[in-house]
């Protein structure tokens, strides 16, 4: 019994040794962009027009929640996340909600599929983690 508790201590301490913090760039040279390769040869302006162009389209694809439809729910979620050097997303969280719950979820949900379409923003020429905010808006 002694050396199962060691082993569940020693195991949990290992995983504390080992997890990484990744830090979070406040002021990048640029932002994350949003399928950025469906813009190639643009300039830094047009490239952002394109990026926002491309994840409004991406929101609009979101699927309704059924009890949302069902309640006559509308509303703006801001949701909260964090685009890693890889172009991962994470820790993604509601900013601002719409009041209600189904709206809310369903919006972090869909943000969660938009993973790896991110390019990462960069500081000093090196992708780095940031956070970033993006709306999703549900109307009837």
């Amino acid at each position: 019994m002694k050396n199962i508790l060691f082993i569940i201590v020693s195991l949990i301490f290992s995983g504390v040794a080992f997890a990484q913090e990744t830090n979070i760039v406040d002021r990048p040279d640029t932002y994350p962009y949003f399928q950025k390769e469906k813009c190639e040869g643009l300039s830094d302006e047009e490239l952002s027009n394109c990026s926002n162009s491309n994840f409004a389209a991406f929101a609009k694809t979101i699927k309704y929640p059924a009890q949302a439809l069902e309640d006559k729910a509308e509303g703006k979620v801001y949701v909260k996340f964090i685009v890693y050097e890889t172009g991962e997303v994470g820790k993604i969280e509601v900013a601002k909600s719409s009041g209600n719950q189904y709206l809310d979820r369903a919006a972090m949900s869909h943000l969660a599929k938009s993973s790896r379409q991110w390019t990462p923003a960069t500081k000093d020429g090196k992708a780095v983690a940031t956070d970033f905010v993006v709306p999703f808006t549900f109307a009837l």
